[in-house]
């Protein structure tokens, strides 16, 4: 029993927190309104620049623990370099989102996904999730999970040797 135990353990951390430069694929074309109800086309930014997408619920703590870094993140770039965008999967959309934005404002584009779509396009299931995109259109990296700022330094070491 303590070795399924020890096993079952393993296997979920493996999955709870994992981050990985990935073999190139391209990304799909999405389409999601923002807090201002305006519609952010993803291939609009193909050629341009490269787009963090962080995954992103206001129910989860991670993720509201996360933000600030990312946030962080968005002042040491280049907006014509590195376009950073909080993907809400909150299954009740605008009625949730809103409001949790107006009392917790962010410098961040937030686009909702409340049906999920674009979170299953990419094979996200939980937040936090952060997924770089490079300028070609195609996903390069990967990180599931957020417990320490160690865990974004390896998005930022692989940003620094791009741009």
């Amino acid at each position: 029993m303590k070795k399924i135990f020890l096993v079952a353990i393993v296997f979920f951390s493996l999955f709870a927190l994992s981050s990985e430069e990935i073999t190139p694929y391209d990304a799909p074309v999405f389409v999601n309104p923002d807090l201002d109800n305006q519609y952010f086309i993803s291939s609009t930014l193909l050629g341009e620049s490269w787009i963090l997408l962080d995954f992103y619920a206001t129910y989860c703590i991670p993720c509201n623990e996360e933000l600030p870094y990312i946030e962080e993140m968005a002042l040491d770039y280049p907006s014509d370099k590195l376009t950073i965008l909080l993907v809400d999967i909150d299954p009740q959309g605008r009625d949730i989102v809103v409001p949790h934005f107006q009392q917790n404002p962010t410098t961040l584009r937030v686009l909702i996904d409340r049906y999920g779509k674009t979170a299953e396009a990419f094979g996200v299931s939980a937040t936090p999730v952060n997924i770089l995109i490079n300028p070609q259109g195609q996903v390069v990296y990967r990180h599931d999970g957020f417990e320490s700022t160690e865990d974004l330094q390896e998005l930022i070491d692989y940003l620094d040797s791009q741009l």
